[in-house]
């Protein structure tokens, strides 16, 4: 398995994680909406351009260190807590920005961690390596957190609860 085919899996991932998000939010504060099509479409335009531009940045900078510092914090937690932020707004869920900001910190924080599990396992199994020490991930989830509490910075903001 090649990076390009790595990148791809995860690019599609994404674009799934809105679907996946969307039900937890449903499942989680009881909430029956239906997923839009404009819904679907914002996200995946929103996921895929904002992985587009992460790439490119990270091809970017020259230390592999730093640019994989900068995919986990922009590609990984800031990308995600805004695609929570997109399914509560498209949902209109029904919670405040605190409990908001916990459950979206909860996903975010699990799928870094299913990510860094998922690295393993294809270094185990398929001979592919991201870590480029042995404190690899720890460092790539508080690069994961730090950006997921940057993203809360930038979205809390325009977080409305509704009533």
């Amino acid at each position: 398995m090649s990076d390009a085919i790595y990148y791809s899996v995860l690019g599609f991932a994404f674009c799934l994680s809105y679907a996946g998000i969307f039900f937890l939010f449903r499942f989680f504060f009881r909430d029956h909406s239906r997923m839009s099509e404009r819904a679907i479409a914002a996200a995946a335009g929103t996921t895929l351009g904002f992985l587009v531009l992460t790439n490119i940045f990270y091809y970017i900078v020259p230390d592999h260190e730093l640019q994989n510092r900068l995919l986990h914090a922009f590609g990984g937690g800031f990308l995600l807590f805004v695609v929570c932020f997109l399914v509560a707004r498209d949902l209109a869920t029904r919670i405040d920005r605190v409990r908001f900001f916990i459950f979206s910190f909860f996903i975010v924080t699990t799928l870094g961690v299913v990510n860094e599990i998922a690295e393993l396992l294809l270094h185990l199994y398929f001979g592919m390596s991201y870590a480029t020490n042995p404190l690899d991930t720890a460092f790539d989830l508080v690069s994961n957190t730090l950006g997921a509490l940057l993203a809360a910075a930038c979205v809390l903001p325009f977080y409305k609860r509704i009533k």
